[in-house]
């Protein structure tokens, strides 16, 4: 179940911003990088879309894909190449391990 709140949304925000949610978790799972940056996952956006959604909406909404309510995705960040630029991707869930042999790998 998908949950974006706040005191100040209306029923329209709310459905946007839902959309949006859906559009970032799209490419973060689809996009050919594994490790993307907020312009990375905006330029996925458009190409598919054919939308621009701002990068602080995008860094919003992968703030919200760690809650439990949006999929409580494991995600994970660090700087490209020691630049400042962050990059994000989901961490695979242990659910999601190959199993062989009885074992998880």
């Amino acid at each position: 179940m998908t949950r974006i709140d706040g005191p100040d949304l209306t029923a329209q925000d709310i459905k946007r911003l839902t959309k949006q949610l859906h559009r970032v978790l799209w490419a973060m799972e689809h996009c050919g990088t594994r490790r993307l940056s907020l312009e990375d996952i905006q330029a996925a956006i458009a190409c598919e879309f054919g939308t621009s959604d701002p990068l602080p909406s995008i860094s919003a909404r992968v703030r919200d894909l760690r809650k439990r309510e949006n999929g409580g995705y494991s995600i994970g960040h660090e700087h490209r190449n020691g630049t400042n630029l962050w990059q994000f991707w989901i961490e695979p869930r242990p659910e999601d391990a190959v199993v062989q042999g009885g074992l998880g790998i």
